[in-house]
């Protein structure tokens, strides 16, 4: 699986599961367990982490020629940044949502990488059907 998958599925697992109407943010990492065993917080960058924790967040659609479904958004105070984990191999159909702030928190603590275990206390799992 690459992260497009992971990302085509999250989006369908956002559709019918994210029922709670609270805005939200993502950042999706895929972790192929044939490859390693954690997940490199570098490979989480510095830009993506300040996405995921302003409070006011706007951004403008590109204009790739495709039909966009409007110009731009905003994401107030309200809405919360994850981290999305799912840690691959064939059949898993679990990941987890880890909130920005743990991993803030878990970063300034000197942590350099998540192990699933970890994954499981910082934040929530959820499941593909």
């Amino acid at each position: 699986m690459k992260e497009k998958d992971f990302q085509s599925k999250f989006s369908k697992w956002l559709r019918y599961n994210w029922t709670n109407q609270c805005s939200a943010r993502f950042e999706l990492k895929l972790v192929n367990l044939s490859q390693t065993k954690t997940f490199n917080l570098k490979l989480l960058k510095d830009h993506q982490i300040q996405a995921l924790s302003t409070k006011k967040l706007i951004y403008k659609i590109p204009d790739t020629g495709f039909q966009n479904p409007f110009d731009c958004l905003v994401m107030s105070q309200d809405a919360e940044g994850y981290l999305v984990i799912q840690f691959w191999k064939c059949a898993v159909k679990h990941f987890y949502m880890i909130p920005i702030a743990n991993i803030i928190k878990i970063k300034e603590e000197g942590t350099k990488s998540l192990n699933e275990a970890m994954c499981k206390h910082l934040g929530f799992t959820c499941s593909f059907k």
